[in-house]
């Protein structure tokens, strides 16, 4: 697999020390346009710059897992995950492996153009000044990708002269380290950053020391990346930025024969004019993406393997483009109203065995119109309403198969072209109820279109095979929510949140029969009608800024309501959606430079097909650590699994329990200066 090395090395070069100046500046109000729809407070939850770093997270999903809305679709940190398996599900709405929402970096969609799902990796914690966790009715205005919510990111200021370097290493030989230069000139016209990571480490074995054999080896994994961004300002109110970055992983997957690697382009730029009572942001950006994976049979005694499915190739590009207008209209009326669109195209090439070679792909477009406004009718109430159109098509799709010893054509399939339209709508109502209690609701209407990888690409998990669907159509969306916000004491909060999606059409993947010791075979397809629902709650109690707890759950529910294609499926849970978790964490701070902490996370039982046959029991990590500054160096250590719990993961048809790692150790020192 080969992206232009050419920009391997031209990044190495970009890492070169740069220093302009040692003036800073606030930042202006127009950088918060990336978030487009955030024009009143409501969010499921916030981290600051100061959050983030004080977490010192290796991946960027481990920070965000503390609130237990998140989850990827498996149980396992990104870290050590198969990409295809860290796609998005807040509250339990993932039916499969594709995000049903959204992830931005400065309004930048990072969900992958092919599969819809999100190199967490690729994202370095350092860059970040705050991120957030946008409910549904409050995403609405991102269109398709956006259904059930959003993960909003933001960089730090780029006028900010800083330097952090982190240095950290723990169990499984792991090591990673990252450099985050960044600087402006002395008159604040200009400012660059450059940053740079690294990471690898032997893993961990996959399943227990009584199922594994002489073939199994540990989840290694190597990666890196690097990024150069730079701003211009011609003056206070105009602003140009452009951002380039570079990213490429290796993984194991657990034998000699099994594995995965990606690679990653982003090009961005944006032009920001704030006029005061109103501003405008344009956007476009570009990314290109390679992946393989190979997947094998192994046999009973783990002793040999041969290759099943070898995906050597699937390259995928995306490409967007958006402009959005805010301004005041009155002192009660605010409006924001744009145009977005984008380009996505994909194709997979692989050796099916020692029989076939397979090229499947397509072309996916989409744009839409949105418009929103914010009306507070007085300090105590307030209206939220988002409407916007889009206009989507499926184009080129195609799937062509020929014998690997005589070169003969097998198959030939074109599909014809489809294309539709799709309004969406939100409406949210906030009410003060006094000075500490908040009360909202929210309505809202979408849809998910399709990824090109549920249209073009099988894949199999062990003997588990799923088959692709080009003959999927959208997915539509109601969503209800109700949220309880009290502020309790200065420092203190509890909300408590009641939420209910209706999915008809849901895209699953649909077993054509019910799974054998042999192995299992579904194809993604549409249920009728889905739905989840339940109550999270999220509880922030401090004490004299020396004592804080935190504690987020969530009890959800979800259902297959109607399947007219697989009646078996009628009234069963999703795939990998536990009806409880939980998330809790104690902070003491001794002194003004030391902190200790610890915590825990439950997941309750789960099923790891959609059937509901193959049990995930459920788990419970616990951990603890302690920070410490000095001047301008912060250390952490921490030991996570700290009872050294078997966590399962997953659940093959053959009965192989994949697990999560082990108890292991984790020590970090970053300088920043």
């Amino acid at each position: 697999m080969e992206l232009n090395k050419r920009c391997v090395i031209f990044f190495g070069l970009l890492t070169a020390p740069v220093g302009f100046g040692q003036v800073v500046s606030e930042m202006p109000d127009q950088w918060v346009l990336a978030n487009r729809l955030n024009l009143s407070d409501m969010i499921t939850r916030s981290w600051s710059e100061q959050d983030i770093s004080a977490m010192s997270p290796r991946t960027i999903d481990e920070l965000l897992s503390k609130d237990t809305s998140f989850s990827l679709y498996r149980r396992q940190s990104a870290m050590f995950a198969n990409p295809t398996a860290a796609g998005l599900s807040l509250r339990n709405t993932g039916a499969s492996g594709a995000s049903r929402s959204l992830v931005l970096l400065d309004g930048i969609p990072q969900n992958d153009p092919f599969g819809g799902w999100v190199y967490w990796a690729k994202i370095l914690p350092s860059s970040l000044g705050s991120m957030q966790i946008v409910p549904a009715s409050r995403s609405i205005a991102w269109g398709s990708q956006a259904v059930a919510g959003t993960v909003q990111m933001n960089r730090i200021d780029p006028f900010e002269n800083r330097t952090a370097i982190l240095m950290a290493g723990g169990s499984q030989q792991t090591l990673s380290a990252s450099v985050l230069h960044q600087a402006a000139n002395s008159d604040q016209t200009q400012s660059i950053s450059i940053s740079a990571f690294g990471m690898e480490s032997e893993g961990f074995y996959n399943l227990t020391e009584r199922q594994r054999g002489p073939l199994d080896r540990t989840l290694d994994l190597h990666l890196s990346g690097t990024e150069i961004r730079h701003v211009y300002r011609s003056d206070p109110s105009l602003s140009l930025e452009s951002t380039l970055s570079y990213y490429q992983e290796l993984r194991g997957s657990g034998t000699p024969l099994a594995g995965n690697a990606s690679e990653a382009i982003d090009f961005s730029l944006r032009l920001t004019r704030d006029f005061g009572e109103s501003s405008w942001q344009a956007l476009a950006w570009h990314q290109l993406r390679e992946f393989e994976a190979t997947f094998t049979n192994v046999n009973n005694d783990r002793t040999a393997e041969t290759i099943a499915l070898d995906q050597y190739d699937v390259p995928a590009t995306g490409s967007g483009a958006s402009f959005v207008w805010q301004g005041k209209l009155s002192n009660m009326l605010a409006l924001q109203a744009g145009i977005d669109g984008r380009f996505l195209d994909g194709t997979t090439h692989e050796q099916v065995g020692i029989f076939r070679n397979r090229q499947a792909g397509g072309q996916q477009g989409m744009a839409g119109i949105y418009t929103a406004f914010h009306y507070e009718i007085s300090e105590n109430h307030r209206w939220d309403v988002s409407m916007r159109m889009d206009a989507w098509r499926l184009m080129n799709g195609m799937r062509k198969e020929n014998s690997l010893s005589t070169g003969q054509l097998l198959l030939e399939q074109n599909q014809n072209d489809r294309s539709g339209f799709e309004p969406t709508v939100a409406i949210s109502y906030e009410h003060l109820l006094n000075d500490t209690l908040l009360t909202s609701i929210s309505l809202s209407k979408g849809f998910r279109l399709p990824t090109l990888n549920e249209l073009h690409r099988p894949f199999r998990v062990r003997n588990a095979i799923v088959e692709a669907n080009p003959d999927l159509t959208p997915e539509q969306f109601i969503h209800l929510e109700n949220e309880w916000s009290w502020q309790f004491a200065e420092s203190s909060s509890l909300s408590i949140t009641a939420f209910h999606h209706w999915i008809d059409d849901a895209i699953a993947n649909v077993p054509q029969a019910p799974p054998t010791a042999a192995g299992s075979l579904s194809q993604r397809d549409h249920v009728d009608h889905a739905r989840v629902y339940g109550v999270q709650t999220d509880l922030d109690w401090s004490l004299e800024e020396t004592l804080r707890f935190q504690l987020s759950a969530v009890l959800s529910k979800t259902r297959f309501t109607q399947a007219s294609k697989q009646p078996l499926l009628e009234d069963k849970p999703f795939a990998q959606a536990p009806e409880l978790r939980l998330s809790a964490e104690l902070n003491w701070r001794a002194n003004e430079g030391i902190e200790f902490f610890c915590g825990g996370d439950y997941s309750s039982d789960q099923f790891d097909d959609a059937l509901a046959e193959q049990l995930i029991e459920g788990g419970t990590q616990m951990y603890f650590g302690a920070r410490a500054r000095w001047n301008d160096l912060v250390y952490q250590i921490r030991v996570d699994n700290a009872l050294d719990e078997v966590v399962e993961t997953g659940n093959s048809p053959e009965g192989l329990r994949s697990i999560g790692p082990p108890r292991r150790l984790w020590v970090s020192v970053e300088w920043k200066f």
